[in-house]
């Protein structure tokens, strides 16, 4: 509490910065989860690799 200032005052400072912080961490939270599903999608929607040398228990595990 700062000395000068009414309680109330450090109250409304307090709530007024949870709740900024309430919608940041939201929209935070809606791109990630946004940029999350669209990767996964890039990821679906992508033709399957060729298996190179899966036969073959002497190749390279790297190419």
């Amino acid at each position: 509490m700062n000395p000068g200032r009414k309680p109330e005052y450090d109250l409304l400072d307090l709530e007024a910065a949870i709740r900024e912080h309430q919608t940041t961490t939201a929209v935070l939270v809606a791109v990630g989860v946004l940029i999350g599903v669209a990767a996964a999608a890039w990821v679906m929607s992508r033709p399957p690799r060729d298996k190179v040398g899966a036969e073959d228990p002497e190749a390279p595990l790297f190419i």
